[in-house]
């Protein structure tokens, strides 16, 4: 018989955001027990899965890092195809012509990296991404020789969030002031030889999908060597040696990099049962974007992807949860079921993306509404008033009195 252990918190997966929450946990809610289950052998999410060359931050350090911790500076295709969700440790890319399909993130932080070893880097996209260079740093300013480091990492943080704000409504209310912006500063970067368009013209507007950064604009000085190309068309076909594109270009390759998109998972892929019956997921509606529709005591840690750092909303959603376990022991309360009552209105995305990683996945996430308190988090600052003060009461069932004789919230089966 295998000993069963009993936790009043249960915390799915030891990423950024799952670290966050048990840190929120034990210092808000010290007399709380926690336990944190990871699938992998190793703590750090994506940040410890992720080993390819380049791998990097496209937001602001000062607002990805938490408070309470600041960062301390086929068959005929070709043998190599390779994933940078699972990079191979020991692939050896020195003096090889590498193709990157993609245009997002991903690609343009490999991009520069593989340029410094490969013999020929090209990057395939069938269509293209904003991207804008941000300064990689603080610089040796006046501050940061007087001011202690937790003050500068404050300071850091807000002004980070200010412009990430400041930017992100600009370009929304803004967007054909904003695009002529964004290919302005892009145009003044580019070498002769690689044209504005089609390569760097997006047919959407500025933050319809996500506004890709590069450190001080590495990704546009690798394009200034002679190692970098880029083709913007749809690939026909891949042979032993080579890409086919439609645009009638060949691109030769001894490696396929494929930058396409990371494939969405809400919850870590936990299913649930509700009354010993399967529940979908994506039929569900999330409540203030955090807990599923008619699911009791179960919270999702999600971040921002649009106006701010993952982790900020991520921390918001920590404090949030913390506050709502003390409401429950204070009032004795077992179980906090959101339930819909009526509509929510016209189902919409968790996060205002059209990125097609984000539309593939729509049939596999929870989604939200148009109505209060279903609807999705777009503003940090909103969020982070509603994890402080924020009603626990619209559209939320309480149930049960808490009894030390039935044990804690939750249960894990521990193996031998």
């Amino acid at each position: 018989m295998e000993p069963t252990k009993k936790y009043d918190i249960i915390i799915a997966g030891a990423g950024m955001a799952g670290i966050n929450t048990a840190y929120r946990i034990q210092t808000i809610l010290p007399n709380c027990s926690y336990a944190v289950l990871e699938a992998r052998g190793a703590a750090g999410g994506t940040w410890d899965l992720f080993r390819y060359p380049g791998v990097r931050l496209d937001t602001g350090i000062h607002t990805f890092g938490f408070p309470w911790q600041p960062y301390h500076t086929s068959k005929n295709m070709l043998d190599v195809v390779v994933h940078p969700q699972f990079w191979p440790e020991k692939l050896d890319y020195a003096g090889k012509k590498i193709a990157v399909i993609g245009s997002g993130s991903t690609a343009i932080s490999l991009v520069p990296k593989l340029a410094e070893t490969a013999s020929a880097v090209t990057m395939i996209q069938r269509s293209p991404s904003y991207i804008v260079s941000l300064p990689n740093g603080s610089g040796d300013s006046w501050m940061n020789r007087l001011l202690p480091v937790m003050v500068l990492h404050k300071l850091g943080r807000y002004v980070w969030m200010a412009v990430m704000l400041g930017a992100y409504n600009f370009c929304r209310t803004f967007p054909q002031s904003a695009r002529s912006i964004v290919l302005w500063l892009t145009a003044k970067q580019l070498p002769d030889h690689v044209p504005l368009s089609p390569h760097f013209e997006p047919r959407y507007k500025v933050w319809d999908e996500r506004l890709l950064a590069c450190p001080d604009g590495d990704f546009f000085q690798s394009l200034h060597t002679n190692k970098v190309n880029i083709e913007t068309a749809n690939i026909q076909t891949v042979t032993e040696s080579a890409v086919i594109l439609d645009n009638g270009r060949t691109v030769d390759a001894d490696i396929i990099v494929t930058a396409t998109g990371l494939k969405m998972q809400v919850g870590g892929g936990t299913h649930f049962e509700l009354d010993n019956a399967p529940c979908n997921t994506a039929d569900k509606v999330m409540w203030k974007g955090m807990m599923q529709q008619d699911i009791p005591n179960s919270f999702f840690v999600l971040g921002h992807l649009t106006d701010a750092s993952w982790t900020l909303g991520a921390d918001a959603t920590a404090l949030f949860i913390c506050r709502m376990i003390k409401h429950m022991e204070k009032e004795n309360i077992r179980a906090a079921t959101p339930r819909l009552h009526g509509s929510a209105g016209q189902p919409r995305q968790l996060w205002n993306l059209s990125s097609n990683y984000m539309l593939r996945e729509q049939g596999n996430v929870p989604r939200a509404g148009e109505i209060p308190p279903w609807q999705p988090r777009t503003n940090y600052i909103l969020d982070s008033l509603d994890a402080r003060y924020g009603s626990f009461d619209t559209c939320m069932e309480f149930s049960g009195e808490y009894r030390d004789d039935v044990g804690s919230m939750t249960e894990i089966t521990e193996e031998k």
